[in-house]
């Protein structure tokens, strides 16, 4: 049943989305809880966490995990979505390469530019190396072959299987990324696959099933591509809410007011300024956390109160999520990529007027939010490891608040597993030190989820089972 507001009973799901990779089912999902509980298989004699039936994904592969321990009760779910992407071919992966390459440089994100450059060097030098190929081949008595070329096809054995590997871990882990990231028509159906998956979990989450528990609010947690799974989730799960209410009687819009506001000064804060940039997004971040609890007495049904990115290539969005940056401004502009705060309207507003009848016939007017604002009640939180020599921390992921809003909080986090080297996958992987440094990826991530609830939530925004 529908959460009441007012009720005591408190339950949360926490839902994970994995990267590339070949993943397999709950590979991800329970190293994430073992570290969020702090679980040592090894010695813990209770259990923290139990494996529980997973009645919404239809697959027996997955399993929700539930805390024993932690109030409120947490689930934790995956979203699993490797088997609904195809065996990635070199025509997929070369037609997003070359859509990736052939843009001006000033379209490229700075933090990508070098990477560009060198790209297109190595693509300058393979050509250059197929061209010593080709042209003695078809004039051998102009152009003499090279020896080294001539011998190409004596090379160890061992050079042939690197070749093969490299292959092997190109096809499995850009490959992903290729066919997720490309609207080619040989990748749609995959694309909307796994789409479809992610907004079913999170209508299931809020309708409830007769067979699971009912939640009173939703994380979302996405790892590498896994973040931008989730950023297309929010955006399409939303408008399916966002007008929604209870037809109340006295709608209240105070915290709106001061949420448009903040977001108004968000927006307007220079950029040079740290100091009054900073401030203005802690009054936003507190005000979107205000008028959650606002809409949701109002009726808004919507229970996804944070949306944490790790490693997030949406860093990169200018270069992966538009073909150059006048059609990225377009995008966002237009709402057709939601931002934090969200675009605003002409009188500087991101709700409109929903008018109703009541008892009696007495006429109300309920305030909502646009069709592309799921952030303007739903915080995000993005974790990156600043990357230094490609190899050091994380240079797939970074700071996203330049291109998809200045509301978003970019926290740069560190790691003592492996020296910080090669960190992409090291967000909840943490090394034994890294739980007494308040900015490491660890206790950022669990300060990000605020499982206990010790920010503003109110007692009156959540429901029973």
């Amino acid at each position: 049943m529908e959460g009441k507001p007012g009720s005591s009973i408190k339950r949360q799901a926490v839902v994970v989305i994995h990267g590339i990779g070949n993943q397999r089912p709950m590979d991800t999902l329970r190293p994430f809880v073992d570290a969020v509980l702090n679980v040592d298989p090894a010695h813990d004699e209770v259990p923290k966490y139990y494996s529980k039936p997973e009645h919404i994904s239809g697959t027996f592969e997955l399993r929700r995990l539930q805390s024993t321990n932690s109030r409120p009760r947490t689930d934790y779910f995956e979203l699993y979505w490797q088997h609904l992407v195809p065996t990635a071919t070199w025509q997929r992966i070369f037609s997003w390469l070359r859509l990736l390459l052939t843009r001006r440089p000033s379209d490229v994100p700075p933090s990508l530019r070098a990477i560009w450059i060198f790209s297109w060097l190595v693509v300058v030098a393979a050509l250059g190396l197929l061209a010593l190929d080709i042209v003695p081949w078809l004039f051998p008595n102009v152009v003499a072959m090279p020896t080294w070329l001539a011998n190409w096809s004596g090379l160890p054995l061992g050079v042939s299987l690197a070749l093969l590997t490299i292959q092997g871990l190109v096809l499995n882990y850009v490959g992903d990324a290729a066919i997720y990231l490309s609207p080619d028509p040989a990748n749609i159906q995959a694309r909307q696959a796994v789409r479809e998956a992610g907004v079913a979990l999170i209508e299931q989450l809020h309708n409830g099933r007769n067979e699971g528990p009912k939640y009173d609010r939703i994380v979302m947690v996405g790892h590498s591509l896994g973040s931008i799974i989730g950023y297309d989730i929010l955006t399409y799960a939303w408008p399916r809410y966002n007008s929604k209410h209870s037809r109340p009687a006295q709608p209240t819009r105070d915290a709106l007011q001061h949420a448009e506001t903040a977001a108004r000064r968000l927006w307007e804060a220079n950029s040079s300024d740290k100091n009054a940039l900073e401030g203005a997004r802690k009054d936003w971040v507190a005000a979107s956390r205000h008028l959650w609890l606002e809409q949701r007495k109002n009726g808004l049904p919507w229970l996804v109160t944070d949306f944490i990115t790790l490693g997030s290539p949406l860093a990169h969005s200018l270069l992966l999520l538009a073909r150059n940056k006048n059609e990225f401004d377009r995008k966002k502009k237009q709402r057709e990529l939601p931002t934090s705060p969200p675009q605003l309207e002409k009188d500087k507003t991101f709700s409109f007027r929903n008018y109703y009848t009541i008892e009696n016939n007495a006429q109300r007017t309920a305030h909502v939010l646009h069709h592309a604002a799921p952030f303007a009640v739903t915080n995000w939180t993005n974790l990156y490891f600043p990357a230094r020599f490609v190899l050091k921390g994380d240079f797939i992921g970074g700071p996203i608040a330049d291109y998809l809003g200045p509301g978003i909080v970019d926290i740069p986090v560190r790691t003592a597993t492996w020296g910080g080297w090669l960190a992409h996958t090291h967000y909840w992987r943490p090394h034994r030190t890294d739980r007494a440094d308040h900015m490491s990826a660890m206790s950022r991530l669990i300060a990000a989820l605020d499982i206990e609830r010790n920010r503003s939530f109110g007692p009156e925004s959540f429901g029973s089972e």
